[in-house]
């Protein structure tokens, strides 16, 4: 039997996730709700339709002919996705005069990823690079990923994974036996204040980061910068100092807050909490990482993917 996945896009040539130059798998579903979002249409695990308002003419034949009811209108007549409806075929899109949907999510199996990922083999072989798993949370679905990682070493392409942590450890023994580093987010120290940001503790990220770095686990940690919510001296230094316990950290990487998911926040019809927010500059990003080298000082520390 084909072992099949939620796939939300697959994106080519990226240089910020991973060794060299890597194709990205984004995946569907995510057990947080970080409020910072940037991919929201990958929180869930369902396929899901986003419209653009400003060009929907709010004729309703897109919802009328989606043979899953999985659209219906809201108060300003514009489709909105029936959660779990929806079965990725693109009626809607097909159907719209004006092409206004968008279609988030796709069923794909091992084997049609594979062959996607082998499209770049050439980059991978100059560059060092290969293919990275990416949000929502690829450790929610290891038996899809495992099988990917399979196919893909067969074929001498290599493989990483960007995580929340945030997974129980028996979805992770599936997984480890292909990987050899993990890129993991700490989003904030304080598990009451995580709760808050993300809808769930951290209690069982920083478990999880304790027991990859006992496996031997390669493991970058990445911290999202997002001004007045996570970039305290006291935040940034606490995490440090938890990564200055283990063992296999090999780096750490600040990560600036940006708005590049607000467009789709509207043609979810979602609201964009953070929006107000203006991202931190270069020069607060790199105060915060004297923070950091001052706690971790023989540790490569990196802002937005260039060292400091």
């Amino acid at each position: 039997m084909k072992v099949t996945g939620a796939v939300l896009r697959i994106e080519r040539s990226s240089s910020y996730d991973g060794e060299g130059l890597r194709t990205v798998i984004f995946l569907k579903g995510c057990p947080m709700s970080c409020l910072w979002c940037s991919t929201p249409e990958s929180q869930k695990f369902t396929n899901e339709v986003g419209c653009d308002d400003s060009k929907c003419l709010r004729c309703g034949l897109c919802a009328k002919l989606c043979p899953n009811n999985a659209l219906q209108p809201d108060t300003e007549g514009v489709p909105r996705s029936i959660d779990g409806r929806c079965r990725g075929c693109g009626e809607c899109r097909k159907n719209c005069p004006v092409q206004a949907n968008s279609l988030y999510g796709n069923n794909m199996t091992a084997e049609e990823v594979v062959t996607e990922i082998e499209k770049d083999e050439v980059f991978y072989f100059h560059s060092k690079g290969g293919f990275t798993f990416s949000g929502g949370e690829a450790f929610a679905q290891p038996e899809f990923v495992s099988e990917v990682f399979r196919l893909a070493l067969e074929r001498g392409i290599n493989g990483t994974v960007e995580t929340s942590a945030c997974v129980p450890w028996g979805n992770v023994e599936k997984v480890l036996p292909w990987v050899s580093r993990l890129y993991i987010d700490i989003k904030h120290m304080d598990s009451a204040c995580h709760r808050r940001l993300t809808g769930l503790g951290n209690e069982l990220v920083l478990e999880n980061i304790k027991r990859f770095d006992s496996c031997g686990m390669q493991i970058v940690i990445r911290v999202p910068v997002i001004p007045s919510v996570n970039d305290s001296v006291e935040n940034i230094v606490a995490t440090a100092e938890f990564c200055a316990q283990l063992k296999n950290i090999v780096e750490f990487e600040l990560l600036s807050y940006h708005k590049l998911g607000m467009i789709t926040y509207k043609k979810l019809g979602r609201k964009m909490a953070l929006k107000d927010i203006e991202p931190p500059s270069y020069e607060d990003m790199l105060r915060i990482g004297e923070h950091v080298k001052l706690t971790l000082p023989n540790l490569s520390v990196k802002i937005n993917g260039g060292e400091i």
